[in-house]
């Protein structure tokens, strides 16, 4: 979905991100809800030291993506294969990274996301 200025938003029920030259890239959080697993996300990734690109960005910028993935407290992080007629791969070291990093939290915190940064800087993550 697009926002009214025509910059990527979000899904109808997650946020959305991708992945081009192993940087990561997501809308601002001006016109989304900043939901919990796209924080959780966004610190995972400050945690392993991958730049994560915050901003305004078009179609023509996701279309350029190696891989792209939705998260959401339901859906978790969803890999996503298709946008309109143009395919992505979705096999990514990278997301699978994310995605066991997430459930690794989801273990130690089931309940609340709240102490993130604690958890990534403690012992029982890794």
């Amino acid at each position: 979905m697009l926002d009214i200025n025509k910059n990527i938003a979000e899904t109808t029920a997650c946020n959305i991100f991708w992945v081009k030259n192993n940087n990561m890239y997501t809308p601002k959080n001006n016109s989304i809800l900043n939901g919990i697993t796209r924080k959780a996300i966004i610190e995972i990734c400050k945690y392993r030291k991958i730049k994560v690109i915050i901003g305004d960005f078009n179609l023509k910028d996701i279309y350029k993506a190696n891989y792209i993935f939705a998260t959401g407290t339901a859906a978790e992080i969803q890999k996503i294969n298709k946008i309109e007629n143009k395919k992505f791969s979705i096999k990514s070291d990278l997301i699978d990274l994310l995605i066991n990093d997430y459930s690794t939290i989801k273990d130690v915190c089931p309940n609340s996301l709240i102490d993130l940064k604690k958890i990534l800087r403690s012992n029982r993550f890794i």
